[in-house]
């Protein structure tokens, strides 16, 4: 619900920010699954609202995405790097401070 929120921020914003050529970032700091403001408990059709939310929002123009996971729940962690491993989204998900070293030091930098 809150991305589609933002997603009408950054459509109404577009095209003055495009003449200017300028990027949006979204950050998106959460500690689980998605959920309904309802509901406590993440259903298949949450993660797919939250995926449909996301195409819009890229859809609108130049957005890149971080997604900061506040959790060691493997689940959540699975979820979200799965979604940072589609060539689709401009995003990073980062699960941990310590991990993420790790990553770009396997790398070579």
């Amino acid at each position: 619900e809150r991305l589609d929120d933002i997603g009408r921020l950054i459509g109404e914003s577009m095209h003055a920010l495009s003449s200017r050529e300028q990027l949006v970032f979204v950050v998106i700091v959460t500690d689980g699954l998605p959920t309904t403001s309802s509901s406590g408990q993440s259903k298949p059709q949450d993660k797919a609202q939250l995926v449909h939310s996301m195409k819009r929002v890229f859809e609108m123009g130049p957005v890149r995405m971080v997604i900061r996971l506040c959790t060691n729940d493997s689940q959540t962690i699975d979820f979200y790097n799965d979604l940072d491993n589609d060539q689709e989204f401009e995003l990073d998900v980062l699960d941990d401070l310590v991990g993420e070293a790790e990553e770009i030091a396997s790398k070579g930098n």
